[in-house]
C-alpha cells in the first residue's frame, strides 16, 4: 500500500492501517470461497467415482492421488472437450467419447450418463451410416466434420454392446434418434423412398451402419475397407488408391469383437424382433474369424495393413514389409487379444513381440521404429512422413494405446496389470523412471516425447530409449487433459485391477493383483451402499471366491477366452453387506 497526503504522518498511518484491514478482510473472503468451491468440486467428481478409496501400505495407494485427477481431467473431456495446450475449446470426437466418457460412466454405474453419450452420437450419424469425425454441441451445433476416418462407424457398435451388457436396457433400441440432417425445415427427421415420414430409432441406426460397412468392402474380399485412416491419425493413407485396397488388422479386430458381442445380445433383446439384425452381425463376425488367420498372419506374425492387390493380401508393417521398413504395430496386436481371435500360441507369441521389439520403460509404442521422414515428402503415410516434430504418435509413445495394452493383459490376467498402471501415473512418474523430465504430475498426459532434437536424430538415435540405454535420452510429457484416456483409464483400475465390474443389477469380482498386494482394501460405494472390499491374494491359480459379512456367496463365474474368469454375484445376493472379502490366485 502507497499513501500520501496533507495532514500529517498519524492521520496517513491510519490510512494505510484501515486500507492493510480491508484488504486483508477481502483476501479472507476469497479464500473462504475457494475453499468452498473446491469442496464442491471435490464432492462432485467423489460421488462420480463411487467414494473410491484405496487402504494398505503398498503400491496402489497412488490410485488415491490419482482419480480424483484423472475423474476431473475425464469430465472436462466430456462436458468441454478441451486441454490445457487447447484451450479454446474443442468438439466431441465421436470415437473419442465412444471411449473415455462412456467407459468411464460404465465403470461408475452412471448408465444414464451412458445412454445420453449413445444416443447424442447416433443422432449426428449421417444418413448413409457413415459418422462424422467429431461434431459440436450447444450453440455450435452446426458445426461439424461430416467425413470420417475407417473406424469410426465401428465404436458406437461397440458402445452399444457394452451397454446393452451392462444395463439389459433393451428399450434404448426403440428410443428415436433422427439422422443428421433437415428435411423440410425439420432438423433430425429422415425420409425412405416411397415411405412417409419417420424417426428412426437406435436400432435402425445400427442396421444402417452394418449396410455402410458392408458396401465397403476391399475390392474382391468381404473385409471393411480402410478408408481415410484408423485411431493412429498419423498413418492416414497418402496414396488414394490406398483408401480403397487395404484393411487395417486392427479396425477389423474391433468389428469382430463389436459384431460378435451386439449378435449375443440383439438375440436376448428380442430374437423376433431383432433376430435378422442379430444374424447380420453373426455373419459379420464369422467372416472375419474365418478369415483373419489366412488374411492378416503371415509367417505367425500380425500384420499393421494388408492390401489386396489383384485380391492376393499383402503385408504392410510386418517383418516381411519392404515398402514401410517398419516390422511390428502395437495395436492390431493388443486388439486382436481382447477381442478374443488369437488362439494361445499366437497370443503368446505376440505378447512375447511386444515386450521385446515395443516395451519401453516409459510405455509401449505404437510400432518398432518411426515412419521414414524425408523433409516432409510423403509416399505412404500423411502425417507420419509430413510432422517435423517427434511427439504423440511421431515419438510412438501414446498413453491412449498403453492403456489398451492393459486391458489385453487383463483379458490374460497378467498380474504385472498394476505396475502397468501405475508406469503411466504421472503422480510417481519421478521415482519409477529416472529418464523422465519434470512435468505437472496432476493430469493425464496424452504422450510421452523423446527429447529428441528433430526426427532425423530420433531415428539414428532410436535405441536411446531402451531400458539398457548407455546413454538414455529424456521423455516428456505430451499433451495434457485433452483425450479419452482418463476415462479408459480409470475403466482399468476399476474393473480390471481391483475386479469391480458393476452391471445394473449385479457386479462381477475379478481382480488381477499381486502377492505383494494381499491385504489390500477398497472402499466404495456399490448398490447406493458403502462396501470395504478386502483382498486376499493366494500363490495359486484358485478361482475367485467372495465372502460378504461372512456369509460364502456362490454367483456364477464367468467364462473368458484366454482364463477362467470372475464371480458373478447379484445385488439381491450382496444385498446390504457391508465387509467383503475377495480372495484370488496370483498367477492366474
Amino acid at each position: 500500500v502507497m499513501a500520501g497526503g496533507m495532514n500529517g504522518p498519524e492521520r496517513l498511518g491510519e490510512q494505510v492501517r484501515e486500507r492493510l484491514i480491508q484488504i486483508d478482510e477481502s483476501r479472507r473472503s476469497m479464500e473462504d470461497e475457494r475453499d468452498r468451491t473446491l469442496q464442491r468440486q471435490f464432492g462432485i467428481i467423489d460421488a462420480y467415482s463411487q467414494r473410491l478409496r484405496v487402504h494398505g501400505n503398498n503400491r496402489l495407494r497412488e490410485f488415491n492421488l490419482v482419480v480424483p485427477w484423472f475423474v476431473q481431467n475425464a469430465l472436462v473431456h466430456f462436458l468441454s472437450p478441451h486441454g490445457l495446450e487447447q484451450y479454446s475449446g474443442a468438439a466431441w470426437g465421436t470415437r473419442d467419447v465412444c471411449q473415455g466418457p462412456f467407459e468411464s460412466a460404465l465403470a461408475f454405474g452412471h448408465y444414464d450418463v451412458a445412454r445420453m453419450i449413445l444416443l447424442k452420437v447416433f443422432r449426428h450419424q449421417n444418413s448413409d451410416g457413415s459418422l462424422p469425425q467429431w461434431f459440436m454441441f450447444d450453440e455450435y451445433a452446426a458445426m461439424y466434420q461430416h467425413d470420417s476416418h475407417g473406424d469410426i462407424p465401428v465404436w458406437p457398435l461397440m458402445a452399444v454392446g457394452e451397454y446393452l451388457d451392462a444395463t439389459s436396457d433393451w428399450s434404448i433400441l426403440d428410443a428415436k434418434a433422427g439422422f443428421w440432417e433437415t428435411l423440410d425445415g425439420s432438423a433430425g427427421a429422415f425420409r425412405r423412398a416411397g415411405e412417409p415420414r419417420f424417426t428412426p430409432t437406435v436400432g435402425d441406426h445400427l442396421e444402417r451402419t452394418l449396410s455402410y460397412i458392408r458396401a465397403h468392402r476391399v475390392p474382391g474380399t468381404e473385409l471393411f475397407s480402410y478408408g481415410e485412416g484408423d485411431w493412429d491419425d498419423t498413418l492416414q493413407p497418402a496414396q488414394e488408391s490406398m483408401k480403397k485396397d487395404m484393411a487395417s488388422t486392427w479396425t477389423i479386430a474391433l468389428l469382430y469383437q463389436a459384431a460378435h458381442t451386439l449378435a449375443g445380445l440383439l438375440n436376448e433383446a428380442d430374437s423376433r424382433r431383432f433376430g435378422a439384425l442379430a444374424t447380420a452381425f453373426a455373419n459379420e463376425a464369422a467372416i472375419i474369424r474365418s478369415n483373419f488367420t489366412k488374411d492378416f498372419i503371415f509367417d505367425g506374425v500380425l500384420a499393421g495393413y494388408v492390401s489386396f492387390p489383384q485380391g492376393k493380401p499383402t503385408p504392410m508393417i510386418h517383418p516381411s514389409d519392404q515398402r514401410t521398413g517398419i516390422k511390428y504395430r502395437l495395436i492390431p496386436m493388443t486388439r486382436s487379444i481382447i477381442a478374443g481371435l488369437l488362439d494361445e500360441s499366437a497370443t503368446r507369441r505376440h505378447e512375447v513381440i511386444i515386450e521385446r521389439h515395443l516395451h519401453y520403460p516409459d510405455g509401449v509404442r505404437l510400432m518398432s521404429s518411426p515412419a521414414s521422414f524425408h523433409d516432409g515428402v510423403t509416399t505412404v503415410f500423411k502425417r507420419a512422413e509430413q510432422a517435423a516434430n517427434v511427439g504423440r504418435e511421431i515419438g510412438l509413445m501414446y498413453t491412449h494405446a498403453h492403456i489398451r495394452y492393459v486391458e489385453a493383459l487383463a483379458a490374460l490376467g497378467r498380474e504385472r496389470l498394476g505396475d502397468e498402471l501405475l508406469r503411466i501415473s504421472p503422480v510417481g512418474q519421478f521415482s519409477r523412471l529416472a529418464m523422465s523430465e519434470p512435468r505437472q504430475r496432476n493430469c493425464y498426459f496424452a504422450s510421452s516425447d523423446a527429447d529428441f532434437p528433430d526426427r532425423y536424430t530420433a531415428a539414428r538415435e532410436w535405441s536411446r530409449l531402451r531400458a539398457d540405454a548407455e546413454n538414455p535420452v529424456g521423455v516428456r510429457g505430451g499433451w495434457r487433459v485433452y483425450s479419452s484416456g482418463p476415462g479408459i483409464y480409470l475403466r482399468q483400475m476399476m474393473q480390471h485391477l481391483f475386479g469391480i465390474q458393476l452391471h445394473v443389477d449385479r457386479v462381477v469380482f475379478d481382480p488381477i493383483l499381486e502377492i505383494d498386494d494381499d491385504g489390500t482394501t477398497v472402499d466404495v460405494m456399490l448398490f447406493g451402499a458403502m462396501r470395504h472390499v478386502r483382498y486376499h491374494v493366494t500363490d495359486d491359480d484358485s478361482l475367485v471366491g467372495v465372502v460378504a459379512d461372512g456369509r460364502a456367496l456362490s454367483g456364477r463365474h464367468e467364462v473368458l477366452p484366454y482364463r477362467r474368469g470372475g464371480l458373478s454375484v447379484s445385488a439381491r445376493e450382496l444385498a446390504d453387506a457391508q465387509h467383503i472379502e475377495v480372495t484370488v490366485g496370483g498367477r492366474r
